[in-house]
């Protein structure tokens, strides 16, 4: 077989374990039955580092009074409103504005969080839609393998009325 007969195959081999993928990367087995009916598990294809990341914060009026039912929005890039699991990464405030969920996406420099009033009038006004970019900061070492560690997201933002 002449050399670019065996270079197309290299590439071609390549380019489908890569579409293909692993079931996992981790050292355990994963479990079907976990992966399929927990959120929580993680299933990534071969060679794919990951990160979880920890976001909160709290929403307030501009005058200082928390806001409940804004819709917050966790992008880990354009348009990327979903995490590994499939799981949204839209949140809403609590009613003392709080915020808070864990999601799993691929190491990020940055993380755009955005904040929309859905409800109009109802809560204390209707508000300007925010978003903020953010850099996580990294709170627990990864295994030096593929799971890169835990990140923390966190702020508090106030909302002007439009």
């Amino acid at each position: 077989m002449s050399k670019g007969i065996k270079q197309i195959f290299k590439v071609m081999g390549v380019f489908l374990l890569g579409i293909l993928g692993f079931p996992s990367c981790s050292k355990e087995e994963p479990d079907p039955l976990k992966l399929r009916f927990d959120p929580g598990a993680m299933m990534t294809a071969y060679g794919v580092p990951i990160a979880k990341y920890k976001v909160s914060g709290k929403v307030f009026t501009s005058s200082g009074k928390p806001i409940t039912g804004i819709k917050v929005d966790v992008s880990f890039s354009p348009g990327w409103l979903y995490d590994f699991d499939g799981k949204s990464t839209t949140i809403h405030t609590t009613a003392d504005g709080s915020f808070s969920a864990e999601f799993r996406n691929y190491p990020r420099d940055k993380v755009t969080i955005s904040f929309t009033d859905v409800d109009g009038e109802k809560n204390q006004g209707d508000f300007q839609t925010q978003s903020i970019t953010v850099s996580p900061k990294q709170v627990e070492k990864g295994d030096g393998v593929w799971f890169r560690g835990t990140y923390s997201v966190s702020s508090t933002v106030r909302l002007d009325k439009k």
